[in-house]
């Protein structure tokens, strides 16, 4: 793509705020003639992202499809690198405050759609809706009005979305500094009139941090493609159905179409995710009881600014509830809000 033609468009948008219908066809015209968006397309997009001022639906969609295909479409599909990573950050912080339309509307959809993105990733993903919340109105991603100082059903939304996608390992495995970013939005609206479901949506996914998943390893884009290539994904999905159902390995394998596949290659694999599984069960039953560090982070977290909130309080039930055994530090703050 001739990388001018950025350049110009970016200069019309800076004079005028806007992007037009014309604009958004050219680069369509210009960018997806080979099927791929290189890097220098992606920060051109950028470019006419951070010029412009006007909301428009339209350049919203485009903007998020054309860098997320950059991202997300280069083997192994679907993995976010440490360096896509980093220079996604990078675009974002080139501005003062993250745009709700454009900025948090982009690494929302990346983090959903990747099969594994790296857990600071998601947890910067957090910062920039905190950082919308306070600071941010007017029009977010989906055309709807924000409030600033306040979070809306729509910024619940959007947290679900980072959170939910982010789980390679199920639907929330939440990370240290993701429940940190949780607890910075929390401190950012104390007082202010939240969505009620931001007070669940708080408790359930800190106090997955603290009883359940403890983090996520994100493999390397080599491991990555090493193992897609391999076929060694198609294995633990066999793996994974077997303990489930309970059938013979051999059973899968047929009903998987993979009966090209060794007996000795599958009882291998099977032992394999066998003892894979029973570590991973061990290690969520350790997790499960609130251990002194983390009592000792959390008592700092929710006296961090001298009031509990709603959402506070709500975590504090969820792990009196859920939790299977919890360290003497929290008793006396649990009994509060028991």
């Amino acid at each position: 793509m001739d990388l001018v033609l950025f350049e110009e468009i970016a200069i019309e948008v800076a004079k005028s705020g806007s992007v037009t219908t014309d604009h958004i066809s050219t680069l369509r015209r210009s960018i997806y003639p080979d099927m791929a968006v290189s890097r220098l397309e992606a920060e051109g997009m950028y470019a006419i992202e951070r010029a412009r001022r006007v909301p428009n639906r339209t350049w919203t969609d485009v903007f998020v499809e054309v860098v997320s295909d950059h991202v997300l479409k280069e083997p192994p599909i679907g993995y976010v690198s440490d360096d896509d990573a980093r220079w996604l950050q990078d675009q974002i912080q080139r501005r003062k405050r993250p745009s709700m339309d454009g900025d948090v509307a982009l690494v929302a959809h990346i983090v959903e759609q990747a099969r594994e993105v790296p857990a600071p990733l998601s947890a910067f993903a957090l910062l920039l809706v905190k950082d919308a919340v306070v600071f941010g109105e007017g029009q977010n991603g989906r055309g709807s009005i924000h409030v600033q100082g306040r979070v809306d059903d729509a910024d619940v939304a959007i947290l679900q979305q980072i959170l939910w996608g982010a789980g390679g390992e199920g639907p929330l495995a939440i990370s240290r500094d993701e429940a940190e970013a949780l607890f910075a939005i929390a401190d950012a609206t104390t007082g202010a009139d939240n969505a009620v479901a931001f007070d669940d949506l708080f408790a359930r996914a800190v106090g997955n941090y603290l009883i359940g998943a403890t983090g996520r390893d994100v493999p390397s884009r080599q491991e990555a493609l090493a193992w897609t290539t391999r076929g060694d994904y198609k294995m633990n999905v066999v793996g994974a159905l077997s303990k489930m159902m309970q059938p013979t390995i051999d059973d899968i394998v047929e009903g998987l179409g993979m009966r090209s596949l060794t007996q000795e290659t599958s009882r291998a694999t099977e032992a394999h995710h066998g003892e894979a599984n029973l570590a991973r069960e061990i290690a969520r039953l350790k997790a499960e009881a609130v251990v002194p560090e983390k009592a000792l982070w959390l008592l700092d977290r929710v006296n961090h600014n001298g009031v509990m909130s709603p959402a506070e309080t709500a975590l504090l039930r969820f792990i009196a509830r859920e939790g299977a055994a919890t360290d003497p530090a929290l008793k006396s703050l649990l009994a509060k809000v028991a």
